[in-house]
């Protein structure tokens, strides 16, 4: 696993989306959040992780 980059959430959700579904919507605290991709010799980008933290349930 290698760090891709990062992803910042102003909105207090991250939304997912691809182009067969409409997506879907995270709660998540405003910050700066790391991406990390499993890269295959043979096939390329076979995974993206985004590391988030537990939702608080107390929240």
């Amino acid at each position: 696993m290698s760090l891709l980059g990062y992803v910042t959430v102003i909105s207090g959700s991250l939304t997912v989306t691809d182009p067969v579904q409409s997506g879907f919507a995270i709660s998540q605290a405003t910050g700066i959040y790391p991406i990390y991709c499993v890269i295959d010799s043979a096939n390329g980008l076979k995974a993206l992780y985004i590391d988030l933290p537990p939702e608080d349930p107390a929240v």
